[in-house]
Parts: structure tokens; C-alpha cells; sequence
């Protein structure tokens, strides 16, 4: 397994309302590159974003694998959320249709979705996660070791101060991206093997949901 400073994290800032954006990088040859912002970078196309945390609180994560009904549509996005610490119904899930920004990995078959995503986005989402924490800690002023967070906020444990995601997006957009984020221990999983409402069955119930 490779190193999370070799998976190429990317992070982006200042475009539209969005507070943080971080996602992988397309631009390589092969499955290693270099880390990534915007500032060397600026061809968004070739960028490959997952999760966009925007100043007024809006979670959206981004999911390239196509629904055919195996459950990718609930799969892929639960990788980032377990370790962003969503819950589903606090995100807006939005299905890739094919752009080139989201890269060639936008296709599923052999049953490898999840195995194959499923040590990538798990960082990802931690990533987030740990910079959210760290910019709250650096707002109190107080060591990060006493935040955590939880439901979309990060929590001072010893005041009971919070913050929204959203209101520390874009500080959180700012820090460098850990190098190895501490993965959850599958103990504590709240949604990965658990028994969770499939976001795109009212979809496709009502004829809402949209089909390549």
C-alpha cells in the first residue's frame, strides 16, 4: 500500500463559494504523482474532486462509479463519509457523468468498485477530516488532541465550543495535507457494514433519478 504523501491529495481553494475541495489528482501516467494545488496547477480538468465543503455549510461528495444497481451510489460516498464523519443525509451526492476533470476511473465492473477505492477514499475523507479539526484547534487556540468531531462539526471537548464544517472550510483549505491521517477502527464504524437507507432508492421509486 503506498503512502498517503504519494496518492496525490489535492486541495483547491477560492473557486465559486466553495470553502475546500479535495480530491486526487489525474495528471500522472501512472497511479504515483505529486501532490497538487491549485496555484501549480490550475487545470481543473485535470483534478479529480471528491469532496466539496462549501462556506455556507453545503457537503457535497462526488461519486464516479456508475449506479447499475449494485450500490455504488451509497458504497463510494460511505468511504468518504464514514471518515469525514457524515451521515449520508448531511451530504449531497452527485454521480459523475463522464467528464474528463473526474478522470478515467469512471467505470465499474468485476465487482472491484469498492476494493478498489476503498483504501484511497478512506484517506481522503480522514484527510478532510483531520484538516478541519486542526484549523477549528488553531481558531480556540487549544491543542488539537482535544477536539474531535462529529456529524459534520468539530467539537472543543473541555468548552463544548463547535464550528460547522462550513465555517472552518476555508481556514481547514489553507493547511497542508496530512501526510497519513489516522484511519477509524472498523469498531467505530457508524455507516461501512452497517444497515443504511440506499439514498437513490427514492430516486429511482419516483422517477427522479437519472440514467445514462
Amino acid at each position: 500500500m503506498l503512502a498517503i504523501d504519494r496518492r496525490n491529495f489535492l486541495k483547491l481553494t477560492s473557486i465559486t463559494t466553495a470553502g475546500f475541495i479535495i480530491g486526487l489528482s489525474m495528471k500522472t501516467n501512472n497511479s504515483v504523482g505529486e501532490v497538487s494545488k491549485l496555484g501549480e496547477d490550475p487545470a481543473f480538468y485535470d483534478l479529480t474532486p471528491f469532496i466539496l465543503i462549501e462556506k455556507n455549510g453545503s457537503i457535497t461528495i462526488f461519486n464516479p462509479k456508475p449506479e447499475m444497481g449494485q450500490g455504488t451510489f451509497q458504497s463510494i460516498p460511505s468511504l468518504i463519509a464514514e471518515e469525514l464523519e457524515v451521515s449520508l443525509d448531511q451530504v449531497i451526492i452527485k454521480q459523475t457523468g463522464g467528464e474528463k476533470r473526474f478522470g478515467p476511473g469512471q467505470g465499474a465492473g468485476g465487482s472491484s468498485s469498492v476494493r478498489s477505492s476503498y483504501s484511497n477514499l478512506r484517506k481522503v475523507g480522514a484527510a478532510a477530516k483531520t484538516m478541519l479539526i486542526t484549523a477549528a484547534a488553531n481558531q480556540w487556540k487549544v491543542p488539537v488532541e482535544e477536539c474531535s468531531a462529529a456529524e459534520a462539526r468539530v467539537f472543543h471537548k473541555p468548552s463544548g465550543k463547535s464550528f460547522s464544517y462550513g465555517e472552518v472550510a476555508e481556514a481547514a483549505s489553507k493547511l497542508d495535507i496530512p501526510k497519513d491521517p489516522v484511519l477509524k477502527d472498523p469498531k467505530d464504524f457508524k455507516l461501512l457494514g452497517k444497515n443504511v437507507p440506499r439514498p437513490d432508492v427514492p430516486l429511482k421509486s419516483s422517477g427522479k433519478a437519472i440514467f445514462g
